[in-house]
């Protein structure tokens, strides 16, 4: 599997890699009393990389680069306004005085994109540049129009 992903990676495939390597992190799921078929799971993946084998829409193997857990966290603009996400149900809170729970948080089925709203007055919708960036638009409910686009950044924390 590393062979073959050199190969790929030096050939210009690094899509086919990535995809290859989240589907194969999506299946294993190994315990200290089994090995999960990482065999098995390892050889598939080196088929799929090699491009023996396709990435079938829908399944474990054409995992993309967002999960429900890209989301979870704390983002910042460069104001200092942020907003945290956190938890399975994904609650969403903004800063203020006291933190204010955003409502009907939804997301895309790529992961990509969350909305939710806000006092019915604004649609926040956050789309994801990348795991660490995303655009975050406020959409006035009232006057059918967008008041502002802006980017956030995710806050990682030093660990000890």
């Amino acid at each position: 599997m590393i062979e073959a992903s050199i190969e790929q990676l030096e050939g210009d495939q690094p899509d086919r890699v990535l995809k290859a390597w989240r589907g194969l992190n999506a299946q294993y799921r190994p315990t200290y009393e089994n090995r999960a078929q990482y065999p098995e799971l390892a050889a598939e993946a080196t088929a799929r990389i090699r491009g023996e084998k396709t990435f079938t829409p829908g399944t474990p193997w054409d995992a993309g680069p967002f999960d429900r857990e890209t989301w979870v966290g704390h983002w910042e603009n460069d104001t200092g306004y942020w907003i945290v996400v956190s938890g399975t149900g994904l609650n969403v809170y903004r800063s203020g005085d006291p933190p204010e729970k955003m409502q009907a948080a939804s997301l895309s089925d790529d992961f990509k994109t969350l909305t939710f709203g806000e006092r019915g007055k604004w649609r926040h919708t956050l789309t994801l540049v990348d795991k660490f960036e995303l655009t975050h638009e406020w959409f006035d409910l009232t006057r059918q129009e967008v008041w502002r686009t802006e980017p956030m950044f995710k806050l990682i924390r030093a660990t000890k």
